[in-house]
């Protein structure tokens, strides 16, 4: 972890919620979490950030500060492209349609292939 201390918020109840994710990777994403004993806030919700932290609200509405130097923010599993596909315009990737690694070189490969 390079001297870093993350903090995980997520706002599902379960770390994995995509039917793309292998079995193996998201045991070994579990394990290593547990294993580094990463602080893991699930059904928890962001609600603001701060110079110095976030303010995160979870499943009972209770609000309450995790302090922090940096913030993450990924959101969701749902595709919005910035730019509407065109002439010049090639959208790939989970702007295209949520999927995994594979998927995203396999979709830049195509777009490549036809330019």
């Amino acid at each position: 972890l390079a001297g870093k201390k993350p903090t995980i918020v997520e706002m599902k109840n379960d770390l994995i919620v995509s039917d793309a994710i292998c079995l193996a990777n998201a045991s070994y994403l579990r394990d290593f979490f547990n294993a580094h004993k990463v602080p893991t806030y699930l059904d928890t919700g962001l609600s603001e950030i701060h110079e110095d932290g976030v303010t995160v609200k979870d499943k009972e509405g209770k609000t309450f500060k995790i302090d922090a130097d940096s913030v993450i923010l990924s959101v969701g599993y749902t595709p919005a492209p910035v730019a509407k596909k065109g002439k010049h315009v090639h959208v790939i990737g989970d702007a295209a349609k949520v999927g995994n690694l594979r998927t995203v070189i396999w979709g830049a490969w195509d777009v490549c292939m036809k330019l």
